[in-house]
């Protein structure tokens, strides 16, 4: 899956946490810094991601790659598709 089709997923699933259908996302929003979830509703997002990927994150990659932004988490999700099926 692309960079730009794994971030109109991720873009979804925080809508939906945040409650906010309508909410405007880009590409360089980090969703604790930006104040668009909390701290609890990041694990939510964090959660939802593993199972809608059917991978699992580790704690170090959460802060190494900066993954509570969208614009870094769509790019990790890219790099792990790619590993993953070589």
């Amino acid at each position: 899956m692309s960079k730009s089709d794994n971030f109109g997923q991720l873009v979804e699933i925080v809508r939906q946490i945040a409650k906010a259908p309508s909410l405007v996302v880009e590409k360089d929003t980090h969703l604790l810094d930006d104040k668009i979830l909390d701290s609890l509703d990041l694990m939510d997002f964090i959660f939802q991601v593993q199972e809608q990927w059917d991978l699992t994150i580790p704690d170090e990659d959460l802060e190494k790659y900066r993954l509570g932004g969208l614009d870094n988490m769509a790019a990790y999700l890219e790099r792990r598709s790619n590993s993953d099926s070589t």
